[in-house]
């Protein structure tokens, strides 16, 4: 199983200190995450990314996100995020050819996680199945607040 690096300035809460410091202070708004982290501390999925299916297309991975939790995998972890939008794709074909391009342009995709969405979950849910046969490691379903199934 995969795991999820950090980035370095993760650990390093004096750099913080010292950033903040240089642009003015602490006043700036900070992005509190509501929902559960989708990592644990070594990296893996945690056990709150996989919920019950009920409510939503199953996948083989059995990883869910929701939006905000993927806002703030991207704003802590940006060059390791990497979202799959059907919406934007002119087809989901076209999504999945993309991702298996840039994934084979990468140097190094060690630590990546990706993150499919769109507005037809099952559409949604047949790319990251058809992601994790191709061997990426981890992939999400994101799905809207909605959607998520209780736990």
């Amino acid at each position: 199983m995969a795991t999820r690096s950090r980035p370095a300035l993760a650990g390093a809460p004096w750099m913080f200190a010292l950033l903040l410091s240089a642009c003015g202070g602490g006043h700036e708004t900070v992005l509190m995450l509501d929902s559960p982290a989708l990592f644990d501390g070594q990296g893996r999925p945690a056990a709150s990314a996989r919920v019950a299916r009920s409510a939503v297309p199953t996948t083989r991975a059995g990883l869910y996100a929701s939006p905000e939790q993927l806002r703030h995998e991207a704003l802590i972890a940006e060059p390791y995020t990497v979202v799959i939008d059907l919406d934007a794709a002119g087809s989901p074909q076209q999504a999945l050819a993309k991702a298996l391009a840039d994934r084979a342009w990468a140097q190094d995709t060690r630590g990546a996680a990706y993150y499919v969405r769109g507005s037809d979950l099952q559409q949604a849910a047949a790319i990251t199945n058809a992601l994790s046969d191709a061997g990426f490691e981890p992939v999400f379903l994101v799905v809207p607040p909605a959607a998520r199934p209780s736990r």
